[in-house]
């Protein structure tokens, strides 16, 4: 059963989604809702994890994810990753366009398993997730598109990074990062491997577009 404060913040995402006219993210909360999906808030100390590897847990799907990954380029086969993937909110509004396969990397078990049961429920097959430390994690080699909410402190972001350009320098392919919330930019603006495409604000929060660049090219 829903607890109280949950219903009270559906409702209150609800209202907002109606005074702005936004019936897309007002469709998304509300099907999630009557398919039992849960996407709700988690802190950190809830989560039982510590502050200097990870965030709170807050989801990002919806129609403004969908906006923002229709201006990019999406060739067939291309796969999906999301950093600090929670309860899969993202990852369910990526199932909108042509990806091959939907990646979550998370460090909370429990997270991935409620991610995985909300997969279940909405009947969504391209989703993989994997319980791992996103510092440590190099399975990149075919991934096109990267995520991120914000979801761990900017020394977990530069080794992130690391492993992106160590991916790229084996594998040189287009890859696009999108990065909401992104009070760790500069460490991509000082990568040789990312060249910025697009920056602007939404949601109150700061959104950052970077695409793979051959170092030396810019």
């Amino acid at each position: 059963m829903a607890s109280p404060f949950s219903i009270v913040r559906f409702l209150g995402n609800a209202t907002r989604a109606i005074l702005r006219g936004d019936a897309r993210q007002l469709y998304f909360d509300v099907r999630n809702r009557l398919r039992r999906v849960d996407l709700e808030y988690v802190s950190v100390a809830d989560l039982g994890l510590p502050a200097d590897v990870a965030h709170f847990h807050s989801q990002s799907g919806g129609d403004l994810l969908r906006q923002v990954f229709a201006r990019l380029p999406i060739p067939k086969g291309s796969v999906a990753l999301d950093f600090g993937s929670g309860k899969g909110g993202a990852i369910i509004s990526l199932h909108q366009f042509g990806f091959a396969e939907i990646r979550g990397v998370e460090l909370s078990e429990p997270l991935v398993a409620v991610a995985r049961e909300n997969m279940r429920r909405l009947g969504l097959e391209r989703a993989r997730f994997f319980v791992s430390d996103a510092a440590k994690f190099r399975e990149l080699d075919d991934v096109t598109h990267i995520y991120l909410y914000n979801p761990f402190p900017c020394p977990v972001v530069a080794d992130v990074i690391r492993n992106i350009e160590s991916s790229l320098a084996a594998a040189p392919r287009e890859l696009h990062v999108v990065y909401r919330n992104a009070l760790c930019q500069d460490l991509f603006d000082r990568s040789a491997r990312f060249t910025p495409v697009s920056r602007f604000t939404r949601d109150r929060h700061e959104w950052r577009i970077w695409k793979s660049v051959t170092p030396g090219s810019r």
